[in-house]
């Protein structure tokens, strides 16, 4: 069991990603973590290196970018967010979210369907 609530991880990266703060970003992030595209069951990137690189990059080229979480659930270990993103290359995109967090208080898995509005 984690120490820290899982939904309060989630909203530490939320606040990190909304200030493009990438080690506040990265910092609960597992050595090992894996993104998921839903649709396609595909790694988006895998290892923390990995995830580093794809959401430096994010910030870099986006530099409105930021996340509003519309609604979440929370069982156990996971949480499910619906999140608003805006400010990425002139689209918005509605996205589902689904988080991992494990017993070391760090995120494991991260899994994202999205829809561009």
């Amino acid at each position: 069991m984690t120490k820290i609530k899982p939904h309060k991880i989630i909203d530490q990266c939320v606040a990190a990603y909304n200030q493009h703060d990438l080690e506040g970003f990265c910092r609960p992030v597992s050595d090992d973590v894996v993104i998921l595209d839903m649709d396609t069951n595909q790694p988006i990137a895998q290892g923390i290196d990995a995830y580093r690189k794809a959401y430096q990059q994010r910030f870099q080229q986006n530099p409105q970018l930021h996340v509003k979480v519309l609604q979440r659930t929370v069982v156990g270990n996971h949480i499910c967010d619906e999140e608003m993103v805006t400010g990425l290359a002139g689209e918005d995109v509605r996205a589902m979210v689904i988080y991992t967090v494990d017993d070391k208080d760090l995120i494991t898995k991260v899994q994202i369907a999205r829809q561009f509005a």
